[in-house]
């Protein structure tokens, strides 16, 4: 390998600037045929690099608009690297060969002005086909000590055998010759087909432009890999170009270089690819994990700041009990807590709201329900309740019938909460709850039906029933409920359907209702009823179509975790997904993809991905496998900062029965989640902080000696888990209208700041305040000097709605421009569809100059929200507490529209001087800008 890069090193060495176009650059020393032509821009760099892979047949419609295409890349300031056909044309050799010169110009980038880091590698007609490979099959790289991540992206030109067997397969006798290369033995031809070969692992995101001279079965195989790709979670677009005029180049705008130009956004992983380790696993023991059985792990639940899951024994003997075990910690060991006699039919976690009768402080603890099934003579399956502070109870003993589930539902009729409770095959109880004790009604509202789950929508609580009379039934409230059935549901996959899974979703075409999503075992139908529409159904999606497009047939027999659906949140975007586990009977074979467990994600429009969980570090052997993701629970601990989940499941192939695993789930390196973040003990403060650049901006929204608002800012870097601030530190600005520049730094008044990331529940400088933070989304210390006042708060993410993100999404800053600049604008938003709350914080200069603030929060949709800011007074940091107090000022109302990273807006303001000066501040349609970075799939 030192022998092939001498030439080009020393070619590339000899020039003391490489601009301009260099042909015929030799990279081998063993023929002298295979050479290189790089065309580097003039201007300092380093430049972006792209590798283009040329296409053999010089008469294709790729190949002829290269020249064209060429000189774009050039002028936007790429250095292009075009490579040629390698020689050596039989596969493998050719991806061994294109992977050799791939690594060659990487490691000697900088001597061609290039940035390794922005790598952009493009195939080009049958060499697409070989980019497709190198992108997706990290095989083909761990030879040159490269990995598909040293691509900044991927761009497939006109590819023609991304399915080879299939093209293999219809080859026209003219087109045998082209295709020779391949060879005739159709089990290599699997081997090195693009589709075949897409995992669930890192790759880079993909372009995939074809034009109209692309064959049908070409054109299909695109889509197939473009489909395959998303649903790993890998960003791709597909672009069709319009005919070609003779000269090769295309009518429109050019999609390549835009979709180059969003390369440089940070990407952000959406749950689909995380990085997986064994967390707990029956049977096995070290010195912090004590030997523990079990079958399964049906359920995981967050209590208390604490994460348990139920581990039901396998069926030895009537003997045998279920355990409850504990987590405390993200470090801490798997500890048993609770031992019942029989297996756990449903866990769960009610958040009690509290009842007008009833409302204290203990009516708002949640409360923890565990029903057990026993297969004994008893002929009972006993219920348990208990609140965080107190021991199990006994809530009643179900006549031969396990607890399936359970709904706190708001009754209007009534007006109070009822707690229901479904069961299998003798229908659903209601329980009154008086401060934190429930009690149990011996009417059944529901009798005899099978009941699989419940679920509130749209105010209303539905019911999946499945076996005789199986459908969608809704409670009619009142002093004598009922349920009438609004949805007979299809037999789908077969004559006795079993119904396994039930939902609320928000309607995907925005409307405000919410829909039903029904779940069937079988072949893993997934379907969406619309109340609105008289429970029109959708089918939205089946599992055994999916997984038929990776694996060579359909695996069988799908069924759905037993934890219905589990809301996860990604902490960077606050984008909200819907995930469940899958089992299904697979092929067999020792790769991941089928020792692995698989689980399922649905966006809230309507799109599906889905994930492997295995860890690579600890592979299982023998016979073993994870059949099944049975339950899946975000991480409750403050420290993981909303980057961890937790897997739990059924593994086969173990010859004494301890199939139950846990797995910790990681979203490799996320960011620190951006927005809005406070003290809990020093409310009316807030800490806004934005990815600006590869940098970090901190908005302080704080208060002056005098209680009036006042705020800060600071500009630095986060390094692991601290951020820094610069020379500035801490800075206030006072705004001299007739000076030039007008905003200028006030240094007797600005400070220092400092935060420190990453802190558990019991960080001294979080456990010093008495509040109890273990339900944190993440905590960070906050170090401010200001005034000769030294403060040290404990802060975490504010949390005012359910995770979700806007098909626009405005979170982060924003600012007018240069022109006026005096003013800036912070928006954050949660929730979903109709749901969705915003909070607006407007930062700028009152009439005397000083730095002012002014909040406001409203319903917010599509980008338009409407608010009345309000100016607020309270103690400094530091100063002794006074009463906080706040008053209307005045109105903002704001407009977007546009994807991620496209949004563009305006804002209209009317505020009064909160100083009552008679001053107000006007904009009318002010054009905004996003100041911050955005995150992006």
């Amino acid at each position: 390998m030192l022998l092939r890069r001498l030439p080009l090193l020393a070619l590339i060495v000899s020039l003391p600037v490489l601009a301009g176009t260099h042909r015929d650059v030799l990279w081998s020393a063993t023929d002298p045929t295979e050479r290189l032509t790089i065309d580097a821009p003039a201007t300092p760099g380093p430049h972006p690099l792209l590798i283009w892979l040329r296409d053999p047949n010089t008469g294709g419609a790729a190949e002829r608009q290269f020249s064209t295409q060429a000189e774009r890349l050039l002028a936007h300031g790429y250095v292009l690297v075009s490579v040629p056909p390698p020689a050596l044309a039989s596969y493998p050799d050719t991806l061994k060969r294109y992977a050799e010169i791939i690594a060659q110009v990487h490691r000697h980038s900088a001597e061609i002005n290039a940035d390794p880091s922005r790598m952009v590698l493009l195939g080009a007609g049958a060499a697409a086909h070989a980019a497709a490979l190198l992108s997706v099959d990290p095989r083909w790289l761990q030879g040159v000590r490269l990995s598909p991540k040293a691509f900044n992206g991927v761009v497939l030109l006109d590819a023609d055998s991304l399915d080879l067997p299939a093209r293999m397969r219809r080859l026209s006798n003219a087109e045998r010759s082209r295709f020779e290369r391949f060879g005739s033995n159709p089990q290599s031809w699997q081997e090195v087909s693009p589709l075949a070969q897409v995992r669930a692992a890192a790759t880079p995101p993909l372009l995939l432009i074809s034009s109209a001279a692309t064959d049908a079965l070409s054109q299909e195989s695109i889509e197939q890999f473009r489909d395959r790709l998303r649903a790993i979670g890998t960003a791709s677009a597909f672009i069709r170009l319009p005919a070609a005029d003779a000269a090769g180049s295309v009518e429109g705008d050019d999609p390549l270089l835009p979709w180059l130009s969003a390369l440089t956004l940070d990407r952000v992983n959406r749950l689909e690819n995380m990085d997986f380790a064994v967390d707990f696993a029956a049977g096995q023991s070290d010195a912090d994990h004590p030997l523990a059985s079990g079958e399964a792990v049906p359920f995981l639940v967050n209590f208390d700041g604490r994460l348990l899951a139920a581990v039901n024994a396998a069926d030895r003997g009537l003997g045998e009990h279920t355990r409850l075990l504990e987590k405390t910690s993200t470090t801490g060991a798997w500890q048993w807590r609770d031992e019942f006699p029989g297996k756990i039919s449903h866990l769960a976690v009610i958040e009690h709201r509290g009842n007008a009768a009833a409302a204290t402080d203990s009516a708002r603890l949640p409360l923890l329900l565990l029903g057990l099934h026993r297969n004994d003579d008893a002929g009972v399956a006993p219920i348990f309740w208990r609140a965080a502070a107190s021991d199990w109870r006994l809530l009643a003993d179900a006549p031969a019938s396990a607890l399936a589930a359970t709904l706190l539902h708001h009754d209007r009729a009534l007006g109070h909460d009822v707690l229901l409770l479904g069961f299998a095959g003798v229908g659903i109880r209601a329980a009154e709850i008086d401060g934190a004790l429930p009690t149990l009604s011996a009417q059944y509202e529901l009798n005899g039906a099978n009941v699989v789950a419940l679920v509130n929508a749209n105010g209303d609580a539905y019911a999946l029933i499945s076996g005789a009379n199986a459908g969608l039934y809704r409670r009619v409230d009142g002093l004598a409920p009922s349920w009438r059935r609004v949805a007979a549901l299809p037999s789908g996959g077969g004559a006795n359907p079993v119904w396994a899974a039930l939902a609320a979703v928000p309607d995907p075409s925005g409307a405000a209702t919410e829909n039903l999503l029904v779940s069937e075992n079988g072949d893993g139908r997934i379907w969406r009823l619309d109340p609105a529409h008289g429970f029109r159904r959708h089918l939205e999606f089946t599992v055994t179509t999916a997984f038929a497009a990776i694996w060579p047939q359909a695996p069988s027999q799908i069924s759905f975790g037993n934890q219905q659906w589990t809301a996860l949140t990604q902490p960077e975007t606050g984008d909200q997904v819907q995930a469940i586990g899958l089992g299904m009977q697979r092929l067999g074979g020792s790769d991941a993809s089928q020792r692995g467990a698989w689980y399922l994600l649905r966006q809230d429009s309507a799109s599906y991905s889905y994930g492997l969980v295995y860890d690579y570090q600890s592979p299982l052997v023998g016979d073993e496998k994870l059949a099944t993701v049975r339950a899946i629970a975000p991480s409750p601990f403050p420290d993981d900062q909303g980057r961890s989940f937790y897997f739990g499941g059924f593994a086969a192939g173990s010859d004494d029965g301890d199939g139950a695993w846990i797995y910790r789930a990681q979203l490799p390196q996320a960011n620190i989640q951006p927005g809005l973040w406070w003290d809990k003990s020093h409310s009316g403060h807030g800490i806004d902080l934005q990815a600006v650049g590869a940098r970090w901006r901190i908005l302080l929204s704080s208060y002056d000696a005098d209680g009036r608002p006042i705020w800060y800012t600071a500009l630095g870097s986060i390094d692991g888990q601290n951020f820094h601030a610069d020379d500035a530190g801490l800075t206030r600005y006072h705004y001299a209208f007739d000076q030039d520049p007008p905003q200028r730094r006030d240094p007797a008044r600005s400070g220092s700041v400092a935060l420190r990331f990453g802190l558990g529940a019991d960080d001294p400088v979080c456990a010093a305040s008495g509040i109890d933070r273990r339900g944190a989304l993440a905590l960070a210390e906050l170090s401010l000097q200001i005034d000769g006042n030294e403060t040290h708060w404990c802060i975490e993410p504010m949390h005012w709605g359910d995770g979700g993100q806007s098909p626009v999404n405005v979170n982060g800053l924003w600012a007018a421009g240069a022109d006026d600049a005096n003013w800036a604008l912070t928006l954050a938003a949660q929730g979903r569809g109709h749901a969705a709350q915003e909070v607006a914080t407007l930062y700028y200069f009152d009439g005397s100059g000083e730095p002012r603030w002014a909040q406001g929060s409203a319903p917010a949709l599509n980008g338009n929200a409407m608010f009345t800011l309000s100016s607020f007074t309270a103690a400094c940091p530091g100063c002794a507490p006074v009463p906080a107090s706040a008053q209307p000022v005045g109105t903002l109302s704001h407009q977007f529209s546009g994807a991620c990273a496209e949004v563009t807006g305006t804002a209209s303001i009317d505020l009064s001087d909160p100083d009552g000066r008679g001053n107000r501040f006007l904009r009318s349609a002010a054009a905004l800008t996003a100041v911050s970075r955005p995150a992006c799939y």
